[in-house]
């Protein structure tokens, strides 16, 4: 996910995709949190380096039906650009 592969990096750097991206869309979002803090899915911590890469214009939606307030405080702060 946010781990880049040779595919990974030449969308990533395409000024042409970074022109159109406007919104990173994170389904299942607490999934962030749960799978991110362990070692199933270390990816999953890493989404702040994507969205790092991503224009900071670039809009962020984590959406989930099951996010409790403490989950969702674990994702924004993964979220925050560094």
């Amino acid at each position: 996910m946010a781990k880049s592969s040779a595919v990974h990096e030449k969308v990533l750097k395409n000024p042409i995709f970074k022109k159109s991206c406007l919104e990173l869309v994170i389904d299942e979002a607490h999934c962030v949190s749960e799978w991110g803090n362990d070692d199933f899915r270390l990816d999953y911590a890493e989404v702040g380096v994507l969205l790092a890469r991503l224009p900071s214009t670039v809009a962020v939606l984590a959406a989930s039906a099951t996010m409790p307030t403490d989950v969702a405080s674990d994702i924004l702060g993964k979220l925050v650009k560094t």
